[in-house]
């Protein structure tokens, strides 16, 4: 946990001092609220150029310190006018670690942030891996077209200081949230100074960025926070106190876009280009209203040496990922949704459905930003609430003819409003990510400065307004950091102890976990639910008993051809299971899984069973008797079907009917929590499994004295951290098998019995 936030606060550190330094050039010699954000731009810039060279390894953190050193020397010699935030700064600062550190707190440990909710982490951090390791490159090529600078950033980080890159993950996500509320103290500077701060942590982890930092998304994080501070460099650059020239406006403007660029490709320009002209229409219609349309005209030819200086940064920046950009415009042209290949309408991601507009005005009391809220009563008051405040905003910043965060919202929305009219809603959802923060700021604007000194008459009812609206929108922005999943580290512990033990050495994992290749980096891996990634080694499952999205894998969802591909096997260490072939020998058991190890080859054998069992009866009436032999159980297995989400402290009943003699239990779940199960004869536990759903998983034995039904409470343990609120469990069913060993019977003789395999001659 310390080396994750040890990865932040190098971040943190370094996009300031960069973007300090280019403050300091373009004759900034205070705090400028856009600084973290142009030096995060820049950074990735320089990272992006040096993932692109050769021996990248190490060109690339050479250059990152290069870059430091220079700005760090620029500090210096302006004396120490180069100001820090300040008080208020610090505090938002503060304020956004501690809601950062909320989804750590609940779940009570630190690990990859979204897993079982988005697979996406997976890729990343094998990509980010890659660039650094020829091994991971080798294993999981680099995709072409996809920008990859922050990945850069994460493998420079992460060569330098040897954390762990999904340490670095984390700490690059935590530090978007503090950049982002440190940028939003100049949009919010002429409220009090605790307002300001605690209003700049909101607007940092408004209710959509907030749920999608709790899926380990880092993209539209990043996105909202570059268009945010393109905005505020628009506000400073034409504000009546800024003293720079128009001409230094483009500098900064430019590296945000070309930052915006390195990790959203050419889509980004969308963004800007639409603020940007949103902007100077408000302009236009706010000197209209004095009387001083012709000076704004006469103004416009002025704007083409701060457009042209910010369009060349912007060239300059990118240019060493042009190719890159290219293949990406080659695949998806103008828009994603209609090129070949690309993300159809109908794609939905791991969202349920499109999401609702109204979560964009951050008060959305659900803990799961892709579900309504349940009482929809209560989240439509609170929406009227929020688009009263956002309304009253843009009022009040009207009046004082400041335009800027009005038009950078008014132009985010009209992103999302084409989207969602013409791309799938997952695409559509990133831009209302990217709109929230600016939502937020607006509304949080509507609060007076000084009401009790101020003849406004409506003050009092914008600070109530204003005081509602920001409670319930922290409120929703809890319950989505509270309910954002964690990693086990019972999984990661176990896969990630086998690595050494594995090698080179080709294995198959016959689970269900799409962050296994980053469990099992540096391991030849085959597996047939591919990840995100992919598979190193392509597996084919049997065509009788294919692979379906829920269903557990086990030894015969492949044939022997397949086995003999591969020194180790990984299963799930299930009870409700098929039995391994008589040339594996396990060499590891643990908690949730097990290592086998191939010795000899594989002789061949059939199977009848359906996808997610281990066997099935034998109706000789449709299969005829036939001849071989067949592998017998010595009674069939009893499973209870579940399907239910039990929510933290809460439980599920299950009951089995059970004959005279041992059975063994397994349970098919997964959970943010430990999981027991209790029953009369027992009380039994299982760690926290954050995969996803599949596999069973053996818990324990029961002694059945005589026969009878036997019930079982699943209890998804709760958390004794105040405040604490997971997501709990899902439990897909409990299967009970008869103990004993499997016998060879003829086929002929085995009607009716429970085959696990069979034989013929």
């Amino acid at each position: 946990m310390l080396t994750t936030y040890g990865a932040a606060l190098c971040f943190v550190l370094a996009s300031v001092l960069t973007g300090q330094g280019v403050a300091w050039l373009i004759g900034r010699r205070v705090w400028w609220a856009p600084a973290p954000a142009v030096g995060l731009a820049l950074l990735l810039c320089v990272a992006g150029l040096g993932s692109r060279l050769p021996e990248r390894a190490v060109v690339s953190p050479v250059l990152l310190g290069l870059v430091l050193a220079v700005a760090g020397a620029l500090a210096v010699r302006s004396g120490g006018r180069v100001s820090w935030p300040g008080l208020a700064g610090l505090a938002a600062a503060a304020l956004a670690l501690l809601a950062s550190a909320l989804p750590f707190y609940v779940n009570g440990r630190a690990g990859v942030l979204g897993v079982s909710l988005n697979n996406d982490t997976s890729a990343h951090l094998v990509w980010a891996e890659g660039l650094r390791s020829s091994t991971m490159a080798a294993l999981y090529p680099l995709p072409e077209g996809y920008p990859l600078a922050p990945h850069a950033l994460m493998a420079a980080l992460a060569s330098v200081t040897g954390i762990a890159m999904d340490e670095v993950l984390n700490g690059l996500l935590i530090a978007v949230g503090v950049l982002t509320a440190l940028t939003a103290l100049g949009l919010l500077a002429r409220l009090p100074p605790v307002a300001r701060a605690a209003g700049a942590a909101l607007v940092a982890f408004a209710y959509l960025p907030a749920a999608y930092y709790g899926q380990g998304a880092f993209k539209e994080t990043m996105m909202a926070l570059f268009v945010l501070a393109f905005t505020a460099v628009l506000a400073e650059a034409h504000a009546p106190h800024a003293r720079e020239p128009w001409l230094f406006a483009g500098v900064p403007a430019g590296l945000v876009a070309a930052g915006a660029v390195q990790v959203y490709s050419y889509l980004a320009l969308g963004w800007f280009a639409t603020v940007t002209v949103v902007w100077l229409a408000f302009e236009l219609a706010l000197g209209g209203r004095e009387g001083a349309v012709s000076r704004a005209r006469a103004a416009l030819p002025a704007l083409a040496l701060p457009v042209g200086v910010g369009v060349a940064v912007l060239v300059v920046a990118v240019a060493s990922q042009a190719d890159r950009v290219l293949a990406l415009l080659d695949l998806f042209s103008l828009s994603p949704a209609t090129a070949e290949g690309a993300i159809a309408v109908s794609n939905l991601g791991n969202l349920v459905g499109r999401l609702s507009p109204y979560e964009v005005l951050g008060a959305w009391p659900s803990a799961d930003f892709r579900f309504a809220p349940a009482n929809a009563f209560h989240a439509g008051q609170l929406g009227v609430i929020a688009l009263a405040a956002a309304l009253a905003g843009a009022v009040v910043a009207l009046r004082r003819r400041e335009a800027a965060v009005v038009a950078g919202t008014a132009a985010a929305l009209a992103v999302f409003w084409v989207a969602d009219r013409g791309q799938s809603p997952y695409v559509a959802a990133k831009a209302l990510v990217v709109a929230a923060p600016l939502v937020m700021t607006l509304a949080l604007g509507a609060l007076p400065v000084r009401p009790w000194r101020s003849r406004d008459r409506t003050g009092v009812a914008r600070i109530l307004l204003v005081a509602v609206f920001a409670v319930s929108a922290a409120y929703s922005t809890s319950l989505a950091l509270r309910a954002a999943p964690v990693a086990s580290d019972a999984a990661e512990r176990e896969l990630g102890a086998l690595r050494h033990l594995l090698g080179s050495r080709p294995t198959l994992f016959l689970g269900s976990d799409n962050h296994v290749g980053w469990w099992l980096r540096d391991v030849r891996l085959g597996t047939p639910l591919a990840a995100a990634v992919g598979s190193p080694l392509p597996v084919t499952v049997r065509p009788e008993k294919p692979a379906a999205p829920g269903q557990p894998l086990d030894f015969d969802s492949v044939d022997a051809q397949t086995l003999d591909r591969f020194a180790y096997v990984i299963t799930p260490r299930s009870d409700y299971d098929s039995e391994p072939p008589a040339n594996f020998a396990r060499v590891r058991a643990g908690a949730l899984y097990e290592l086998w190890e191939r010795r000899g080859r594989t002789e061949a054998r059939r199977t009848l069973e359906p996808p997610g069992a281990p066997g099935a009866p034998l109706d000789c009436r449709r299969r005829g008797r036939g001849a071989g032999t067949a592998r017998v159980w010595p009674s069939p297995p009893r499973v209870a079907n579940s399907g239910v989400p039990i929510p933290p402290g809460t439980s599920a009943d299950l009951g089995l009917r059970l004959a005279r003699g041992r059975w063994r239990l397994s349970l098919q779940y997964t959970s943010t929590t430990p999981v027991r199960i209790l029953s009369r004869l027992g009380t039994f536990r299982l760690p926290a499994n954050t995969a996803i759903p599949g596999p069973f998983f053996a818990f324990g034995e029961l002694d059945m004295p005589a026969a009878g039904p036997v019930g079982f409470r699943v209890i998804a343990e709760q958390s004794a951290r105040i405040g604490s609120r997971g997501a709990g469990a899902n439990v897909g069913a409990l299967a009970a098998s008869a103990a004993g060993p499997e016998q060879d019977r003829p086929v002929e003789r085995s009607c009716g019995r429970y085959l696990d395999w069979y034989r013929a001659p």
